[in-house]
């Protein structure tokens, strides 16, 4: 929710080699730069004076996607600049290192400093001045290069990224204070419980991803292939993003995550009871800041602002370079530097010129040109002293963070974790009582509340089955290990040691699984007898309430634990299936048919030939051979209320509710859906789901993470 979208570099790593600034107007002009790097500007293309500056970067970023560079890399000041009209931008080569390749030399552009970079429209070749220009409408980074193809090398020129990775998140793609840093295995996961749902100290991972955003209660990254991935509380969905979408920027709101992708297109999941998930389609943004129930976005086209979801207020008119969302109020720099609030009251922003900002829960606080922060607004975070000097700040609920000068994190207002010591910072974001940075070595640190797991950084788990059990849900890994996050109450999440499985089932307070040998094992509370598996080979198991059932190396099925409604008594014959519910279970035999046994839950159809079943507290679903639904039992919330048009592959039941996975593995709920345990994330495909009490977890398609949505729909690792 405090986000901030940044439209220049504060404290990054720049040469001497600077262009003075100039101030450029309605009637253009041209800026010119250290080496010969140009900006040319016509008539008409600016509405007010814009105060511009061109910078040489010391080193070429550490990524160059698509590109192999060919001269020294430049940054145009200031970030999120549009214009009405095209400008040249041009940049000095190294004939050398464009060989014979001279035709194919543009001036390639990203949004942000790592790219990926993209070649301007329009390049022109000077060989005399040995200088490439291009054709663009908004600022960024600027290299002459070659497409990768033009020379058949593929290895680009590496070196030390800049720390110029100051601001909070989802920046204007043109936008270069963004947190950066590389996933090493690309094994991101969206996870992890703690034990105790307390604060917690700092967890510090190589994770680095190269944006990071903080929600209420949920926190968002870009690994290096700008993939998005999320950790903490995903009750509304806030926590489950497109897996087929990259992004340039992310920023988090209270419930609901919004993304950039490459052409500046708006993406958004999660909470869209104000239509705040819902973006214009057409626009195209620079930057995108999600508030409380609302989200706002600067176009590329001409800087202005465009807000959705809840009503904040008229917008300010005029061309912003960057801006911030809280609770319920929102605060941008205008391009004179000036700053404008609009939504709830928070008393009169200060004058002058500023160079961030930052809106969290009821207050503001930005940066102005000297370093000096200010802080205002309805809160209790009040201004620090401004003998320090800051380069990046960030606003919580209660809390306000900045990095001083140096790379210390300094934080004030409520008292929310421990800083981590003895540590360079160069990026910083705050959620509504967290706070997030990334180090000089990119690594991310999490610190403050953690209740819903959104300062425990994202583990290197990834799971190739799931089940869930009412509190607590396990998972096998790709090594056949199982782990377990939720309740521990009764052990049911402190697997056997040592053991290698190949499937999993879980209980209320149980859970039991099949290891590489086909012997059975359970664990957790055992008052009823129901993790005291017998010995023997086993093809299949299930859990229910309070019993567990089994399917031996014969077929024939056998049970133990609660026997009050006589669902340790199964009918005789071989079985290829079984599913338990509370009190009943209910079998597919050797000739497809259904048979249930226990506390009567209504009768299965007749003449149908199951493939699949599946069982809740008193009803029943199976899948036929074509994967229809049938559903029969108790329907006082819909759970029997199947889709009829959507063949499903895979179905598991909750309490009131059921899922499936359709064949593109896509999930469709129905049923109860107090907690949205129906509300299945879209845009997401999964290999795998498992239904429990009022919640459903899958195994998702792109990374094999577990995604979880309804009631205890935490991504917490154990």
């Amino acid at each position: 929710m405090a986000v901030l979208l940044l439209a220049t570099a504060c404290g990054s790593k720049i040469s001497d080699a600077d262009s003075a600034d100039v101030i450029i107007g309605p009637k253009g002009g041209v800026v010119t730069g250290p080496d010969g790097a140009s900006l040319e500007i016509p008539k008409g293309a600016l509405d007010e004076e814009v105060r511009f500056s061109i910078r040489r970067r010391e080193v070429l970023p550490k990524e160059m996607a698509g590109v192999n560079p060919a001269g020294q890399l430049y940054e145009f000041l200031p970030h999120g600049v549009a214009f009405k009209k095209d400008v040249v931008v041009s940049v000095p080569f190294d004939e050398d290192k464009v060989a014979d390749a001279a035709e194919a030399l543009a001036v390639y552009w990203a949004s942000q400093e790592k790219g990926p970079y993209t070649a301007l429209h329009g390049a022109q070749v000077d060989g005399f001045s040995k200088r490439v220009s291009g054709f663009t409408r908004h600022f960024s980074f600027g290299v002459a290069g070659l497409p990768v193809d033009a020379t058949g090398d593929t290895e680009t020129e590496t070196g030390e990224t800049p720390d110029d990775t100051e601001t909070e998140t989802g920046e204007t793609p043109d936008d270069t204070e963004t947190e950066t840093g590389e996933t090493p295995d690309d094994t991101e996961t969206e996870t992890g419980e703690t034990p105790d749902d307390t604060e917690t100290d700092d967890n510090s991972q190589p994770l680095r991803p190269s944006t990071v955003a903080a929600g209420a209660a949920h926190s968002c990254g870009l690994d290096e292939n700008n993939k998005a991935h999320c950790w903490g509380n995903n009750d509304q969905g806030q926590a489950a993003p497109p897996e087929s979408t990259t992004f340039i920027a992310i920023t988090a709101g209270a419930a609901h995550t919004c993304g950039l992708d490459n052409n500046g297109r708006a993406h958004c999941w999660g909470d869209n009871g104000e239509s705040q998930a819902a973006p214009p389609e057409t626009e195209i943004f620079a930057a995108i800041a999600a508030g409380g129930s609302y989200t706002c976005g600067i176009r590329q086209s001409n800087g202005t602002l465009l807000c959705w979801g809840a009503d904040l207020g008229a917008v300010p008119s005029g061309a912003f370079t960057a801006i911030a969302a809280g609770r319920a109020h929102i605060c941008g720099i205008a391009v004179s530097g000036t700053v404008q609030c609009w939504g709830a009251d928070l008393g009169t922003a200060p004058t002058g010129t500023f160079m961030a900002i930052s809106a969290g829960g009821e207050d503001v606080c930005g940066i102005d040109e000297s370093g000096a922060v200010h802080c205002w607004g309805g809160g209790d975070i009040a201004t620090p002293s401004d003998s320090v000097k800051f380069t990046a700040i960030a606003v919580g609920d209660t809390h306000a963070c900045g990095i001083a000068e140096g790379g210390k994190v300094q934080c004030w207002g409520a008292t929310l974790g421990d800083v981590p010591e003895d540590v360079t910072f160069t990026a910083i974001v705050a959620g509504g009582f967290h706070t997030c940075g990334v180090d000089d070595t990119d690594n991310l640190h999490c610190w403050g509340n953690d209740d819903h797991g959104q300062s425990t950084l994202p583990d290197s788990v990834v799971l190739a089955a799931i089940t869930a059990g009412s509190f607590h849900t396990c998972g096998i890994n790709k090594e056949g290990k199982v782990q377990c996050w939720g309740d521990d109450s009764q052990g049911q999440i402190t697997p056997p040691a040592g053991v290698t499985f190949t499937t999993l089932t879980a209980g209320n307070f149980h859970t039991c699984g099949i290891d590489e040998g086909g012997g059975a094992h359970c664990w957790g509370d055992n008052y009823n007898d129901q993790s005291n598996a017998p010995t023997g080979t086993f093809t299949a198991i299930t859990a229910g309430n309070f019993h567990t059932c089994g399917i031996d190396e014969g077929g024939m099925i056998q049970c133990w634990g609660a026997n009050a409604s006589d669902q340790l008594t199964p009918p005789t014959g071989a079985f290829t299936a079984i599913a338990a519910g509370s009190f009943h279970t209910c079998g597919i035999d050797e000739g497809s048919m259904v048979q249930c046994w226990g506390e009567s839950q209504g009768t299965p159809p007749t003449g149908v030939a199951f493939a699949a079943i599946t069982a809740g507290l008193d009803h029943t679903c199976g899948l036929d051979d074509d994967g229809q639904v049938h559903c029969w039992g108790a329907n006082e919330f819909g759970q029997i209320d199947a889709p009829e048009s959507t063949p499903l592959r895979t179905i598991s039941a909750g309490v009131y509710h059921t899922c499936g996975l359709d064949g593109d593995g896509r999930a469709h709920c129905w049923g109860y859906n107090e907690y949205g345990q129906i509300d299945a994330p879209q845009n997401v495909t999964f290999t795998a789901l498992s239904s429990r009490g009022a919640y459903t977890c899958g195994i998702r398609t792109q990374d094999s993470l577990p995604v979880c949505w309804g009631n205890l729909a935490r991504n917490f690792w154990r």
